[in-house]
């Protein structure tokens, strides 16, 4: 029998009555994103779910919308399931007649008709996915606006209609990565995240809070007409992203500081860092310093291109600030990157990010620097990436970017940032309630440990808008207890410190020792070893 993964959410008061929801179904087909969100209602802890018949709603002319859908999904790859047709009825369920006496909290309407009187009547809340929103080929027209602009960043959530008000809500928003070259892979990357959204709008309902939400966008047209401009602007984008990459590979390098002044969040500068370059057929990233008894090392990922696998290295500095040669570290069958040192039971550990595993490896040294013996194997049967542990007073607090979707979404947790905290590194991590406490592609990733400057704990982040690891942005933690968090963003640091660099993610000090990593274009022989 499998270990139960790791919540993500605290689970509701044992005293609080269940949420009563019933979901009317005006159609029993649709997209594979519906259907993933439907099956997960029963499996939630405090809901009372039930399904029943619901009046079929009609469709709104798009000939032009449904016919350029229709062509761009033949290009989803991976993401295909998203958009794919089918049963909105969850296994083992059944479509029931309506049969409540006791008002309803949530009443979900999924492709009917106009709620009646009698459908108002019944909850609380009467929220509706629309027709054309439940459409493989026709939804979501409302995301158009952004992807015509080549927005980097899109403004998503829950697109409901509340019947009571007669109004379009965008419930639990968030500020996701766009994609820039299909409307259909734009579309599919949003909507695999509705099942998460979904889950923490119920939530909101059983602690009785009000929901999160914005004014929704409006929905474009697309005629046919606008077709051929359409692909002449998609095109031209396309070009203008891959033509500087040709013949080039992206690489990523180190930098490290010993002697400047220290990094300030609100004016973050790296004047005086010396670059390390890695050797041809390998990039490294991720950079974490650490200083023991006089020696100053630092931990790394080393990719190697022909096996697209890394593993952990360590450089170890002389007593003039240069590098030595790179020692193996940590080697696992799986990737590893994103080594985080910290101090544990007076021994040094590194926590190491192993997604491939679906788990975060905890390590041991057995023998400084190099020598590492596993320990644990944390939050097995999830994808967590660049899992961060902090320790204030007798507390310790894990940071980590988790994948909450039911798709395969190439690997994109750029989104969302969930907290948890134990009294060991070795758990049991118990899920923040405030998760998750950051939904900003701009800064929700990890990028670093946590540290003090000036008295203020300063949480780097990723900005992955755009493009992934684009630069680092430095939040002050306002907030952190066991029922609240609070940070604000501060200023970024961009990868200008070095000429030609296009993105940085990583920054980490341990006394007086700095590093960050840089990501440039290498010429494609960088990819062969030599």
């Amino acid at each position: 029998m499998s270990a139960a993964l790791q919540p993500l959410y605290p689970d509701p008061p044992a005293d609080v009555r269940p949420l009563r929801l019933r979901v009317q179904l005006g159609i029993t087909q649709g997209p594979g994103w519906l259907a993933a969100a439907l099956r997960e209602l029963g499996q939630l802890a405090g809901i009372d779910c039930r399904f029943e018949r619901g009046p079929a709603g009609a469709l709104p002319p798009g000939l032009g919308l449904r016919l350029y859908q229709g062509l761009e999904r033949r290009l989803l790859g991976s993401l295909a399931p998203v958009l794919a047709r089918q049963s909105l009825l969850p296994p083992g369920q059944f479509l029931a007649e309506t049969e409540d006496t006791d008002e309803l909290d949530l009443l979900l309407r999924i492709g009917c008709a106009p709620a009646t009187p009698a459908d108002l009547g019944r909850a609380r809340a009467v929220l509706a996915f629309e027709p054309e929103e439940c459409c493989p080929l026709r939804g979501q027209a409302w995301l158009l606006p952004d992807f015509r602009a080549g927005a980097e960043v899109t403004r998503f959530g829950l697109y409901l209609l509340d019947e009571r008000a007669g109004r379009r809500l965008l419930l639990e928003p968030i500020q996701a990565a766009s994609a820039q070259l299909l409307f259909a892979r734009h579309r599919a990357l949003q909507l695999q995240k509705v099942p998460a959204l979904l889950r923490r709008m119920l939530r909101r309902l059983q602690r009785g809070e009000a929901l999160l939400h914005s004014a929704a966008p409006k929905p474009a047209a697309m005629p046919l007409r606008s077709l051929p401009a359409q692909a002449l602007r998609l095109g031209l984008r396309g070009l203008r992203r891959r033509w500087p990459r040709r013949g080039r590979v992206e690489c990523w390098r180190l930098a490290l500081r010993t002697e400047a002044p220290l990094l300030d969040p609100e004016a973050p500068s790296l004047q005086a860092a010396v670059l390390v370059d890695p050797p041809p057929g390998e990039f490294w990233a991720d950079p974490m310093p650490w200083v023991e008894s006089g020696r100053r090392v630092v931990y790394f990922e080393a990719l190697d291109y022909a096996s697209g696998r890394g593993d952990i290295r360590v450089l170890e500095l002389d007593a003039e600030g240069r590098a030595g040669p790179p020692r193996p570290a940590i080697a696992e069958p799986w990737h590893l990157s994103y080594p985080q040192p910290f101090a544990w039971q007076g021994q040094l550990h590194l926590l190491v990010e192993s997604t491939a595993a679906r788990r975060i490896g905890l390590y041991r040294c057995a023998q400084f620097p190099d020598r590492f013996e596993p320990v644990a194997a944390l939050f097995e049967g999830r994808r967590v990436v660049d899992a961060t542990v902090h320790r204030q007073g007798s507390r310790w607090w894990l940071f980590a970017a988790v994948n909450e979707s039911p798709f395969d979404d190439g690997d994109r947790e750029w989104d969302a940032l969930f907290l948890f905290s134990a009294e060991s590194p070795l758990g049991p991590w118990q899920p923040h309630p405030a998760n998750p406490i950051c939904t900003d592609v701009r800064g929700a990733r990890p990028a670093g440990p946590l540290f003090e400057h000036g008295g203020r704990l300063i949480r780097p982040g990723q900005d992955c808008s755009g493009e992934y690891g684009r630069a680092v942005i430095f939040h002050e933690v306002l907030e952190l207890d066991p029922q609240r968090y609070r940070e604000r963003a501060l200023q970024r640091l961009d990868a200008d410190w070095a000429p030609g660099q296009s993105g940085c993610h990583t920054y980490a000090r341990h006394g007086s020792l700095e590093v960050v990593d840089g990501k440039f274009l290498a010429p494609s022989s960088q990819a062969q070893a030599r």
